[in-house]
């Protein structure tokens, strides 16, 4: 019988150029800064009232690449991911 290997996707999935959120590890005072995220609520003040629909349609987009490519367990990418870490 053959064997297989699921595949999946985890970490940051390249944001849609739609998606104008800042990539929290390029923090100007680096990934360690005791505050990566200070910069969210404005990023999403400039998105505007859409901000979420916005953040939604590059989940779709993150998920349907995977999807498209054979990944048997899609991410959502971590699209949305204010830098607070993992959940749970």
């Amino acid at each position: 019988m053959a064997r297989s290997i699921k595949t999946t996707c985890i970490g940051a999935y390249p944001k849609p150029d739609f998606v104008r959120l800042p990539d929290w590890f390029n923090h100007p005072d680096g990934p360690d800064t005791a505050d990566p995220t200070s910069l969210w609520e404005k990023a999403m003040d400039v998105l505007g009232p859409d901000a979420q629909d916005i953040i939604a349609r590059g989940v779709a987009q993150a998920i349907d690449d995977q999807i498209e490519c054979g990944i048997d367990i899609p991410t959502d990418g971590e699209i949305s991911d204010d830098g607070k870490g993992p959940r749970g």
